[in-house]
């Protein structure tokens, strides 16, 4: 009988870039136990979310968890829903690997660094002792525990892999891979950026080769019909000899044309002869950490080999190439004055970046900047991890300002002149594509809509889909990956109205029928009296007018039919927060204020707009809860007043009165 493995992603499951993106990590681990014991010895699960509710039905016998410093909060809890279940707990990742002294006693074991040679080594401990003998956990190198005494535990830091091609390519069908999607093709970085975790957390660069690379790509582009691919490495040409051979590779095995391609490069390593080189392969995007316009920040930030002019040579020759970069630039150092600051203002409006991100800095564990840090008592191992989110709109009540020069009012100013600029320099470029991330590159050309936009397949939706259903039918399938899971699941006959011609057709590959026309012109095509189950899954409030189609489709479905629908919630915390303590309300490509939203939802407005219709409700639950302590302690002493606020989406089940 095979061993049960659930592997979760420890993430905010609200942040659209992070469910956007297949955790790889956990790939390689499973592909690791596989090559060791087999494909039949180990079932593997990978989920993110909807958690106790996953252990139940998959009955697992080992939890693995892998998190982040800002979402180690998640990983905490995990790890306490797990231990109900008496469930043995490893975590991995480059938190525990940064502050191994933040296991928790729910968790029995920890890696440190690299985890595919430690998960084996783990496994075969559990297979032969049947629980993590504390005696042997000591004989493994890169693991973290507590002994006996409940002393935590470290022991000596396993080697880095090598060569990298020794391991096997990530366990992609365990995984959600959409048309554009990433891969590493290298581990750790030549630089030390102060502020960065992941150099320090792989430690000494190594590369897969370019034979290897290749391959990957292939399977990618023939196994996946991927269309996009970013190479997520911190710095993909470092090599330049191994770009050369990518790009021969490339072109003999005739890929070249068949699949975009992203990455990020140095702005002191681009040369003409190096983005040449990445055009030919069909590079479309480029990201460069830009950080600072102003030379003594750029200095604390990146260290001395590099300057302002190699930025700007950067941009020139990325430019005459036709290639418009991507930069990411952070604000907040302990010495950075305003005028330090409004300099990388100037600088990115003198070179016209249209594309560029800005942060705040902020102190991950592992890094000098965590040092500086601790020793200004800001931070410190018990802390709430959510306020290293490093999205300062959401978060710049919370965020750690580590500047001794500015107040927390002052940077949220300085910030906000940012954002101003590049709403104008959005609209300066409207002829450009804009936004196009290189770990998340939207090059699709299907409304605009970001990566994983279509195809989505809202798995946490299933459990209200009556189970014994025999016909339904979706409003705004996208990809038809929901439809495609009732279709399996639940061996129902699935119809699909989509708008976008391109998600149509790919959704008619899945789904039994799809019409492709926008809600009300698709009634005249869909029968009567037919369907058991119709849902509308985030669809609502991107119609003008959603109570006549909520009318109209009562006809459509069978006696006992009911209507399943998720529907953003506008109060929820985070946003609240935002447009009622910040007055702040942005229109985003995605998320409760998409730009293509018409109509906004609370849980009572919801209640009546059902009601209203003559709709009974089966059920309204809120999805998709925040994670913030914060927010749980003020819920709380306000007797739970708030309690509507808590989730993104509610899951709303109902059906006509008779």
């Amino acid at each position: 009988m095979a061993t049960k493995i659930m592997f979760i992603n420890a993430i905010d499951v609200a942040d659209k870039i992070a469910t956007a993106l297949p955790p790889l990590g956990l790939g390689y681990l499973a592909s690791s136990l596989r090559k060791e014991f087999g494909p039949n010895c180990i079932e593997f699960k990978i989920v993110d979310r909807a958690v106790e509710q996953e252990i139940k039905e998959f009955n697992p016998d080992i939890i693995g968890i892998s998190s982040v410093s800002q979402n180690y909060n998640w990983a905490i809890e995990y790890a306490r829903i797990a231990k109900k279940y008496n469930l043995p707990v490893i975590v991995g990742g480059v938190h525990i690997s940064a502050l191994p002294s933040t296991l928790t006693r729910d968790m029995d074991v920890g890696v440190i660094g690299e985890g595919e040679e430690a998960i084996v080594d783990l496994f075969n401990l559990f297979t032969k002792e049947g629980y993590f003998d504390k005696k042997e956990l000591a004989k493994l190198d890169g693991v973290v525990f507590r002994d006996r005494e409940d002393k935590i535990v470290v022991t000596e830091k396993g080697k880095p892999t090598a060569p990298l091609d020794s391991i096997i390519m990530p366990a992609r069908d365990l995984l959600k891979i959409n048309e554009s999607t990433y891969m590493f093709t290298s581990r750790g970085c030549p630089y030390r950026c102060t502020f960065c975790s992941s150099c320090r957390f792989w430690g000494k660069v190594r590369f897969f080769s370019a034979e290897y690379v290749v391959n990957e790509v292939k399977l990618l582009v023939n196994k996946y019909k991927v269309r996009v691919i970013a190479f997520a490495d911190d710095l993909f040409a470092a090599n330049k000899a191994r770009v050369k051979r990518i790009l021969e590779l490339l072109k003999e095995e005739d890929i070249i044309g068949k699949v975009k391609f992203t990455c990020n490069v140095r702005s002191n390593t681009a040369t003409n002869e190096l983005v040449l080189l990445l055009k030919k392969m069909n590079v479309k995007a480029i990201g460069m950490g830009l950080e600072s316009g102003a030379p003594n920040t750029l200095e604390y930030l990146k260290g001395p080999n590099i300057s302002i002019k190699d930025h700007e040579n950067a941009i020139t020759i990325f430019r005459k190439h036709g290639i418009e970069p991507y930069s990411s630039f952070i604000i907040g150092s302990p010495q950075e004055s305003r005028e330090d600051i409004l300099q990388t203002l100037s600088f990115i409006k003198e070179n016209q970046l249209f594309s560029f991100d800005l942060y705040v800095l902020t102190p991950f564990p592992g890094t000098p900047v965590w040092d500086y840090a601790k020793a200004r008592d800001l931070v410190n191992e018990h802390m709430d991890w959510d306020i290293l989110n490093v999205n300062f709109k959401s978060n710049s009540d919370k965020a750690i300002i580590l500047s001794e020069k500015l107040t927390r009012a002052e940077i949220r100013r300085l910030f906000s002149q940012f954002v101003k600029i590049k709403r104008k320099m959005k609209k300066k470029a409207k002829t450009k594509r804009i936004g196009e991330r290189p770990v998340q590159a939207d090059l699709t050309n299907m409304l605009h809509k970001p990566n994983g936009y279509y195809s989505a397949t809202r798995e946490n939706m299933l459990k209200y889909i009556p189970k014994d259903v025999k016909t339904t039918l979706e409003f705004g399938c996208g990809f038809g990956g929901f439809s495609a899971m009732v279709k399996k699941r639940l061996g129902a006959e699935t119809w699909a109205v989509e708008i976008d011609k391109g998600a149509a057709q790919e959704a008619a590959k899945k789904v039994d029928k799809v019409i492709n026309a926008d809600a009300v012109e698709s009634l005249k095509d869909i029968p009567d009296n037919y369907f058991d189950c119709i849902f509308f899954l985030d669809i609502l409030e991107h119609l003008v007018d959603p109570y006549s189609l909520l009318c109209a489709v009562k006809t459509k479905l069978t006696k006992q039919g009911v209507i399943v629908a998720s529907i953003p919630n506008i109060r929820y915390y985070r946003t609240f927060v935002d447009f009622v303590l910040h007055g702040n309300w942005d229109y985003l490509d995605q998320g409760i204020l998409d730009k293509t939203h018409l109509r906004f939802f609370t849980y009572k407005s919801i209640l009546r707009m059902f009601e209203s219709l003559g709709f009974e409700i089966l059920s309204i639950e809120g999805i998709h809860p925040t994670s913030s302590r914060t927010f749980r302690v003020l819920n709380t002493l306000l007797l739970n007043t708030f309690a509507d606020v808590r989730y993104i989406h509610f899951a709303c089940v109902v059906r006509p009165k008779s």
